[in-house]
């Protein structure tokens, strides 16, 4: 019995390696361009696309000398253009269930996917860890909200919720994910809510985030800062009413001193919360405000009234 394996086995599972080895590399390197891998994916990828093709050179090397000879030259069989694609088809079907696999099942098991590092979040901020928490922010978000803006109003305080979970999977869009979260504000309920997280460095951060309590107190940040993003934190139906100039008069114009915000009941995609702010530092009488807010259907809110 011949010690060879046929012509055409051979030839096909040296092209499927060719081929998938190639196209393994030319994924990872098109994926690692568009920062989808996750370290330390990038090395796992490069990895087993090198065994692959170790596997191929092997396979020469060991027929070539160490297997006998046959003892007459045969001509070595050709594949025909149709297995030839056959080959190529496989190659590119193992290809894309590789890729799969490393951008979506692989970050999972490492630790560092849209949904853990939204479940770590929430779990700090149960515990009333603030560092900890603080760390899943990206760059960006941490210059929106400083660590001792974070601290005095954040974790357990007016922007966070008291507790969160994830529900559903996260929408994830090349380098932004959003994840919907169930939240509760302890004593005043409990409702949906929302996290876009970015990658940075590779690794999911988040860059933003949404509840009625964080939209409210934002909105007072705002204003006293005469930021013009404050009118982004209306609702479509309220910006219909209120026109940006009249914005500008009412909320912008005015010097605020300070603005405090507080939720007062949550349900569901509904909230009700209160404001007071002051004019100046010699003018410390409060006015007094309330309004509501609504999520809107990817979970995002806005304030809805405000009188």
């Amino acid at each position: 019995m011949s010690t060879h394996p046929s012509g055409n086995f051979r030839t096909v599972l040296l092209l499927y390696f060719f081929w998938t080895g190639f196209l393994t590399v030319l994924a990872g390197i098109v994926l690692n361009q568009f920062n989808l891998l996750t370290p330390p994916v990038p090395a796992l990828a490069t990895s087993i696309a090198g065994f692959i093709t170790i596997i191929a050179g092997a396979w020469v090397v060991v027929e070539r000398f160490f297997l006998p000879q046959k003892p007459t030259a045969a001509p070595r069989p050709r594949l025909s253009g149709l297995e030839k694609t056959l080959v190529f088809l496989i190659s590119l079907a193992t290809t894309i269930l590789l890729s799969t696999f490393f951008v979506e099942f692989l970050p999972p098991i490492l630790g560092n996917s849209p949904e853990h590092v939204v479940t770590t979040f929430c779990d700090d901020i149960s515990r009333g860890d603030s560092v900890s928490a603080y760390t899943q922010f990206g760059s960006s978000f941490m210059v929106q909200v400083p660590w001792y803006e974070f601290i005095s109003n954040g974790a357990n305080g007016a922007k966070e919720p008291t507790s969160c979970n994830v529900s559903g999977r996260p929408v994830i869009d090349g380098q932004s994910a959003f994840v919907k979260v169930t939240a509760t504000e302890e004593g005043i309920g409990q409702g949906v809510g929302i996290f876009e997280l970015e990658r940075e460095n590779g690794e999911w951060k988040i860059n933003n985030e949404s509840f009625p309590n964080f939209t409210a107190v934002e909105f007072c940040n705002a204003i006293t800062k005469q930021d013009s993003s404050a009118y982004d934190y209306f609702s479509p139906d309220l910006k219909r009413h209120v026109s940006r100039d009249k914005f500008r008069q009412k909320w912008l114009d005015p010097s605020w001193y300070s603005c405090s915000a507080s939720i007062t009941s949550w349900s569901g995609t509904q909230a009700r919360f209160t404001m007071q702010t002051t004019q100046s530092y010699f003018d410390s009488r409060p006015v007094h405000l309330s309004g509501s807010l609504v999520a809107d259907s990817n979970g995002v809110w806005r304030i809805e009234s405000i009188q």
